[in-house]
């Protein structure tokens, strides 16, 4: 493995991820306090949104499968 592939796939995303929670640390402090609700809103934004309205479609299942399929596809939305 080069070292051009580790530090593109390893150091730049750790590097990114610890300058994302910094800021996001910095952002929620109110009165002293961490509102670590709202850190962990923020700090999984980028990492969740795009997989939150992915629907599973039911392939190759009997009926209860397909039930089963479709009743997480709407729990998680």
């Amino acid at each position: 493995m080069r070292f051009k592939d580790v530090l593109t796939k390893a150091v730049f995303p750790m590097m990114f991820l610890a300058a994302w929670a910094w800021l996001a640390y910095n952002f929620c402090m109110s009165i002293e306090q961490v509102e670590w609700w709202k850190i962990w809103m923020v700090i999984g934004m980028p990492y969740g949104v795009h997989r939150m309205f992915i629907w599973i479609l039911p392939k190759n299942f009997d009926i209860g499968g397909t039930v089963g399929v479709w009743a997480i596809n709407i729990i998680e939305c």
